[in-house]
């Protein structure tokens, strides 16, 4: 499944460049020509945050590494109450 976010695609493209080692100037380019040429061209939209499946799911494991709600809050930049939702919509 291709991802049609053009930071996220960025983001898994370079994550997977680097599972081979060190990235070189020469991969990145190669990488920004690939993201140029799907991406380039046209008005999009960025949402301001990642999806909010992976944004819970990231929130979730602080919680159960015993952080508490206010410090899961700081760390991810969202309220004390979207750490509660995310929790809520974790286990239900």
């Amino acid at each position: 499944m291709e991802d049609d976010d053009p930071i996220r695609a960025t983001l898994l493209a370079v994550k997977e460049t680097a599972r081979r080692g060190p990235i070189s100037d020469e991969e990145l380019l190669k990488i920004e020509k690939r993201m140029r040429i799907r991406f380039g061209g046209g008005v999009r939209y960025i949402a301001k945050q990642g999806p909010r499946e992976e944004r819970h799911r990231l929130i979730c494991a602080d919680l159960d590494a015993g952080m508490s709600v206010r410090e899961v809050a700081k760390r991810h930049d969202v309220t004390e109450t979207t750490v509660r939702r995310a929790k809520r919509d974790q286990s239900g």
